[in-house]
C-alpha cells in the first residue's frame, strides 16, 4: 500500500481518512466514487491507483481521472482477476492496449463503462 508521502498533495486528506477502508485486505470493492469521490479529479496518479489493487477488488471508478494511462489498467487486468466492474469513463490518456489487457486479463469482468 503507499504511504501518504507519495499520495498527490490533493488526495492526502481523503487517503488519510479512508485509507483503512479501502485497504486491500480488507476485500472491499475499490470504488473511487463512493464513499468518496475523486471523480473529475486529475491529480489521481497510476501510482496511487496501483497501490489500492489487489485480488479480491470487484468494481473500480476511475472516471474522469484524465491523469491515469495504460499503466494503471494494465495493473487492474494483471492484479485483479476478480474484477467484475470498471469504469474508465473520460480517462483520455487509455489506448486499444488498456482494453486488450482488461479483455485477457478479467474473465469476471460484466460491466466496462468507457464513455
Amino acid at each position: 500500500m503507499q504511504d501518504a508521502a507519495r499520495v498527490p498533495e490533493a488526495l492526502r486528506e481523503v487517503w488519510a481518512e479512508k485509507k483503512d477502508e479501502i485497504a486491500p485486505s480488507s476485500g472491499r470493492s475499490l470504488d473511487f466514487t463512493h464513499p468518496f469521490s475523486l471523480e473529475q479529479n486529475w491529480e489521481v496518479t497510476d501510482d496511487f491507483v496501483i497501490s489500492l489493487l489487489s485480488d479480491t477488488v470487484v468494481t473500480i471508478n476511475v472516471a474522469c481521472c484524465r491523469s491515469i494511462t495504460d499503466e494503471s489498467i494494465k495493473a487492474i487486468a494483471a492484479g485483479c482477476p476478480s474484477l467484475e466492474s470498471l469504469n474508465v469513463w473520460e480517462c483520455v490518456r487509455l489506448t486499444d492496449e488498456s482494453i486488450k489487457a482488461i479483455a485477457a486479463g478479467c474473465p469476471s469482468l460484466e460491466s466496462l463503462n468507457v464513455w
